[in-house]
């Protein structure tokens, strides 16, 4: 596994979606669209994509990966919202905001970071410092 891959398994959110890859299940049209609008910032191009083609054919694959370019990730709403639109549970655990951050220990390039908003880095940010309290 590459370090970025453990990097990104490092938030909670993620590591659900990339386990379920790693392990071929069907993490559903939402699941795929959030990991590879995240993966983008912290995976290569070839991992994302040998990750999704276990869900998909090698072109539809691309084809999320294009549609998503330079997206910044969901908020948590639009999350949830997502989740409840498909069979797979896209969030861990869709009780506990903080346990579902998207955003915790994850930094994201500055022009996406800008574009997250701001409950949502509040949320992360309260996450860690519960986490090292």
């Amino acid at each position: 596994m590459s370090n970025e891959r453990r990097a990104l398994k490092s938030n909670r959110f993620m590591a659900h979606l990339v386990g379920a890859l790693e392990m071929g299940q069907d993490i559903g049209p939402y699941g795929r669209k959030i990991f590879a609008t995240v993966a983008q910032y912290f995976l290569s191009a070839d991992d994302t994509l040998m990750l999704l083609k276990r869900n998909l054919g090698e072109q539809e694959a691309r084809e999320v990966m294009k549609s998503v370019e330079g997206e910044p990730p969901p908020r948590r709403g639009k999350v949830v919202e997502y989740t409840k639109r498909q069979n797979f549970p896209i969030l861990p655990n869709n009780h506990d905001a903080h346990l579902d951050d998207l955003y915790a220990g994850l930094t994201f390039p500055p022009e996406i970071q800008a574009r997250i908003p701001k409950f949502e880095r509040g949320v992360a940010h309260e996450a860690r410092e519960d986490a090292t309290s």
